[in-house]
């Protein structure tokens, strides 16, 4: 038996709709999420450990 959008109830298509509504929007989230994950990764590499016992730029001489 051959199903055509137009043999289909209107029911039955709010609900085709809503489902695949759902499912959009879980993948929109989950990319979303991935993408943060990435952003903080790139961030975290791109910091540089700083040296607390490095005085080189704690003093600034506005005298000379």
């Amino acid at each position: 038996m051959e199903l055509s959008a137009a043999s289909i109830s209107a029911y039955q298509q709010q609900n085709i709709q809503a489902e695949v509504g759902v499912e959009m929007t879980a993948k929109a989230i989950k990319q979303i999420e991935d993408e943060g994950q990435m952003a903080l990764q790139l961030i975290n590499s791109t910091v540089m450990p700083t040296d607390p016992t490095s005085s080189l730029g704690q003093n600034i001489n506005v005298y000379a």
